[in-house]
C-alpha cells in the first residue's frame, strides 16, 4: 500500500468515526480500483484513475437497487479527498463464487441454484428503468437512442489499421463492415434500464449456499437489458479472464456453457431481443477495439491477440455463438 492510500483511509476512517480497523487489507482481485478492508464492518475503495468518475453514479443506483431489495453493498459515505474519490461500503459476507466453481465443488443442485438466485438479481436490477441511455453510465453522456449510445462508444479510430498484421487487418475490415451492415437494429427507444455490465462469478458473493451480494458496480450502464448478455457471453467464453491470474490455470479451457443454459432457463425474457446474435456481436466491438488498441500501445502482450482472434471467430465468423443461443 502507498503511503497517500493510508493517509486516505485515515483521513476516511476519522470522518465517518471508524475508531477500529486492521491493518488495511488490500484485496488482490479487481485490475483497476483498489479495495480495502478496514474491519468487518467496512470496505474502502479507492479510484485507480484510469477511469475517473466511475464512481460518480454508484450512489444514486445503490439507492434504487436497495428500495428494491437488491442484494448489493450499503454505501456508507463517497467523495473525494485530496483529488481522490472513494467509496465507503459494507462489507459483504461471505466470498467470491468463483473460487468454488473454479475447483468444481459445488454439485449440479447447488450451481443451479445459484444460477437462479443471479437471475433473480438481474431482474431486480433491470427493473431500474431510466429516461436515457448511456454506456456506461460514467461518461455522463445521455442519448436519446441506444444506437447513438452505442455508436459513442464504438470507435473504429482507436486502432492503427495500418500496423496489424494482414490477417489483422483483415479481421479489423470485417468488423467495419459487420457494424455498417447491423447497426440499424440497434435503434431502440424507452427501453432503457439498469444493466450490471461486468456480471462474472468474481463479483457474485455468497455464503451458506445464499447469494450475499453483487458487487462493482463501476461500469454499469443504461441499455436495454439484452446488453447485460455481451459481457456474460465474454466470460463463459474465457472465464479464466475473469478470476485471479494464480487461479487461472484451473480454468483453462474450460467454458462455462452449461451454467450460460441455466440463465437462459431462470430468466428467458432476457433473450428474446430480435436478432440477438447480431445485437451481441455489436456490443462486443467496443470492448475489442479498445483491447486491439491497447495491445498497440503496448499495454497487453501481443498473446492477447491470440485471444482476439479466438472471439472474432466465435463471436462473429463460426457458430459458435448460434450454438449457445439456439
Amino acid at each position: 500500500m502507498d503511503d497517500r492510500d493510508l493517509q486516505l483511509i485515515k483521513a476516511v476512517a476519522a470522518k465517518n468515526g471508524i475508531t477500529e480497523f486492521y491493518t488495511p487489507e488490500k484485496f488482490t482481485s479487481g485490475q483497476i480500483n483498489r479495495v480495502y478492508g478496514l474491519n468487518r464492518q467496512y470496505v474502502l475503495k479507492v479510484d485507480g484513475g484510469m477511469a475517473i468518475g466511475n464512481f460518480d453514479h454508484q450512489p444514486d443506483i445503490t439507492e434504487k437497487l436497495l428500495a428494491l431489495g437488491a442484494k448489493v453493498p450499503k454505501l456508507y459515505d463517497f467523495g473525494e479527498i485530496n483529488g481522490v474519490k472513494y467509496l465507503l461500503m459494507e462489507r459483504i459476507a461471505g466470498k467470491n463464487l468463483v473460487y468454488d466453481w473454479a475447483a468444481n465443488r459445488l454439485s449440479q443442485k447447488q450451481k443451479e441454484s445459484y444460477m437462479e438466485q443471479i437471475s433473480e438479481q438481474l431482474q431486480l436490477t433491470h427493473a431500474v428503468h431510466a429516461a436515457k441511455y448511456q454506456v456506461p453510465i460514467y461518461y455522463k453522456r445521455p442519448f436519446s437512442t441506444f444506437l447513438d449510445a452505442i455508436t459513442n462508444v464504438t470507435k473504429f479510430s482507436l486502432v492503427d489499421k495500418d500496423k496489424l498484421a494482414a490477417s489483422d487487418r483483415k479481421d479489423f475490415e470485417f468488423l467495419q463492415s459487420f457494424f455498417e451492415k447491423n447497426k440499424h437494429i440497434l435503434d431502440n427507444q424507452g427501453d432503457a434500464v439498469l444493466i450490471h455490465n461486468d456480471l462474472h462469478f468474481e463479483n457474485v458473493f455468497v455464503e451458506n449456499g445464499q447469494v450475499s451480494s453483487i458487487i462493482d458496480w463501476d461500469w454499469a450502464c443504461y441499455a436495454p437489458k439484452d446488453y447485460e448478455i455481451w459481457k456474460i457471453v465474454e466470460c463463459i467464453h474465457t472465464p479464466a479472464d475473469y478470476i485471479e491470474e494464480k487461479f487461472q490455470a484451473q480454468l483453462k479451457d474450460r467454458q462455462f456453457l452449461d451454467e450460460f443454459e441455466l440463465l437462459r432457463k431462470y430468466y428467458p425474457s432476457l433473450f428474446e431481443a430480435p436478432y440477438l446474435k447480431e445485437r451481441i456481436g455489436l456490443y462486443h466491438l467496443d470492448f475489442l477495439l479498445e483491447t486491439i488498441a491497447d495491445v498497440q500501445k503496448g499495454r497487453w502482450s501481443d498473446n492477447v491477440m491470440v485471444k482476439v482472434r479466438g472471439k472474432i471467430q466465435d463471436f462473429y465468423k463460426n457458430d459458435w455463438l448460434d450454438r449457445i443461443l439456439a
